[in-house]
């Protein structure tokens, strides 16, 4: 899979050094304004939802059982660019992870009652 929307990392990373400033996560306060939300809320009516997928595009609902869209990277390119700039700050300051961009178009996914998705770790690409 190619990198649809690659990182233009302008920020200084160096990748050898320890990092002491690890967070197991970040949050970003109104990291959305009031009308972008709404922008992305509108997302739940106008997209396709289909069944969630787990590794490889299988169905298996014994670990997943959820609705899923994906956000069109042209129609939606404002979303991209927010997050994308977010991950740069962030990685830069945080993490020093080598990352390279978004691999797949931004998925969300949508939990009604008795819906789940048990534990799983999500990765990056994986090597051809």
């Amino acid at each position: 899979m190619d990198v649809i929307k690659p990182f233009t990392n302008n920020l200084p990373i160096k990748h050898n050094e320890q990092n002491d400033n690890f967070k197991p996560y970040i949050l970003l306060n109104d990291f959305f304004n009031k009308d972008e939300v709404n922008k992305v809320r509108q997302l739940w009516n106008e997209t396709n939802w289909m069944a969630g997928q787990i590794g490889n595009n299988k169905l298996n609902q014994e670990i997943r059982k959820s609705k899923v869209t994906y956000i069109s990277d042209v129609d939606h390119g404002w979303i991209y660019d927010k997050i994308t700039m977010a991950c740069m700050l962030t990685n830069a300051s945080v993490y020093k992870f080598d990352i390279l961009g978004f691999h797949g178009k931004l998925q969300v996914s949508k939990y009604e009652s008795g819906d789940f998705y048990g534990w799983h770790m999500d990765s990056g690409k994986e090597k051809n």
